[in-house]
């Protein structure tokens, strides 16, 4: 491995436990002309005065905090603000190690980058990298800031909190609504021909990254705002107003810079569409408190034929199963077996889903419900994550009918995991994110089963 890599791996690893740094000190940007992997020569000077902001994203081969970062944000960010989107942002992925052309293009196809792609041999002195990644966030008037390194959701926040920046918008004291769990099939409850949605949101408090860029050997370093103000969520279903919730970030006992609650089920049918608008207090800022979540087309909630049910994974895959109260009735490790009361409709949730695979069985051998490693992940930074970032939404199944005593003499596990799963559009063109993808996507599973692989396309409608 090379020295240099090794280098910057240790102040990676380092730059994770502190979180994603903001430096906000006004600079002004120095002029570059450099030419991408196509081929096309880029003038910085040329963006800036033609009104777009332009973000360069230092990075190189082998450094996985600068994977998440181009997977996780950078691919978002050339949706919403690239040419397709409100075409505001240029955005370059600049390699500064030495590196053979190819080599660079096949690495960053894997990565699903679509913004230019850029090959240096040594770093520009104009623009040091500190860390990986090192994004330098340009403004049209010639400033520059900079951010280093991937933790989520500090780093999303970062991102967004420099784009608008240079947009004249100071989201430092904001409170951001940035997840609601996927509205899926297996993640709403039946009832007598009903349906209910149950999300859970994730907030943060932007004041981490404040524009002083607090000194992490301080005690400053950790006086940060917490979310700990009873706070609201309206719901509102196809554009008509439905219920207000009062939310208490401290009703698990817990108050910091994030709150992750799960509100109250939301009677739901399919095709509706679901916004949900978070209102805080003491939050000024309303652009990005609004979320939408659409119900599926067709909602298939698995039932089980008999009470018997097993939980099939790795001894690290966790579970909790609570029932339609929410009255928690189970929880393990690893494979399973237990009895379950016929006649109500349960939840389970499964933790360390990034990791492992896991699924869901009737004593009959019927997979009620299954999902891929990784296929939940909400996240993707492997260093001081909270757990909930690693825990699958909730999936339920309803329970009907009687119990098979003999289940024991018939049931055996598959020696089994997950090779890889590979994502396709219906033009054959590969994508790293599932919320890239687009209606009619083909998706290519790779297990190891049995001793053979065996490899599987699906076609997500």
């Amino acid at each position: 491995m090379k020295s240099l890599k090794t280098l910057f791996k240790a102040v990676f690893l380092l730059g994770f436990i502190f979180s994603s740094r903001l430096s906000a000190q006004v600079n002004e940007a120095q002029d570059k002309t450099f030419t991408d992997l196509s081929g096309v020569t880029h003038n910085l000077f040329t963006y800036l005065d033609s009104g777009y902001i332009v973000m360069i994203d230092f990075s190189f081969i082998g450094c996985g905090s600068c994977e998440y970062w181009a997977k996780e944000i950078g691919s978002d960010l050339w949706q919403t603000h690239g040419p397709d989107g409100d075409n505001t942002l240029r955005m370059f992925h600049i390699d500064y190690e030495p590196e053979l052309d190819f080599v660079l293009s096949d690495y960053v196809d894997e990565l699903g980058i679509e913004y230019p792609v850029v090959n240096i041999q040594e770093q520009w002195p104009e623009y040091p990298v500190a860390g990986g990644p090192t994004c330098y966030w340009i403004c049209p008037n010639r400033t520059l800031n900079k951010s280093i390194g991937y933790t989520y959701p500090d780093s999303e926040i970062s991102a967004n909190i420099l784009y608008y920046n240079c947009m004249g918008i100071d989201l430092t004291e904001n409170i951001s609504l940035l997840k609601a769990t996927p509205a899926s099939s297996s993640t709403l409850c039946s009832s007598d021909g009903l349906y209910y949605y149950e999300p859970e949101l994730l907030l943060m408090h932007n004041d981490l990254l404040d524009a002083a860029e607090p000194d992490p050997n301080s005690d400053d370093w950790f006086n940060i705002s917490a979310i700990d103000t009873i706070y609201q969520v309206e719901v509102f279903r196809n554009g008509t107003f439905v219920s207000t919730q009062n939310v208490n970030p401290n009703s698990d006992g817990s108050i910091n810079k994030y709150d992750s609650p799960i509100l109250d089920p939301i009677d739901v049918s399919p095709n509706d569409e679901i916004t949900l608008v978070c209102h805080y207090p003491d939050d000024t800022q309303a652009f990005d408190d609004t979320i939408r979540v659409t119900i599926p087309a067709e909602v298939i909630n698995p039932t089980s034929t008999t009470s018997d049910i097993h939980i099939i994974g790795h001894n690290n895959l966790s579970y909790q199963i609570k029932n339609s109260n929410g009255d928690s009735i189970c929880s393990g490790n690893g494979n399973s077996q237990f009895t379950l009361t016929n006649g109500d409709c349960y939840k389970i949730r499964f933790f360390n889903s990034h990791t492992y695979d896991g699924s869901l069985s009737d004593g009959n051998q019927n997979i009620l419900i299954s999902f891929e490693a990784g296929e939940y992940n909400v996240a993707g930074d492997p260093f001081g994550a909270p757990i909930y970032f690693y825990a699958s939404p909730w999936f339920y199944f309803n329970v009907d009918g009687q119990s098979n005593t003999d289940v024991n003499d018939s049931w055996n596990k598959l020696n089994t995991h997950l090779i890889s799963t590979e994502y396709f559009d219906v033009l054959g063109k590969k994508h790293q994110l599932t919320s890239q993808l687009k209606k009619g996507v083909y998706v290519e599973l790779k297990r190891y089963a049995n001793g053979m692989v065996k490899s599987r396309k699906i076609c997500i409608q």
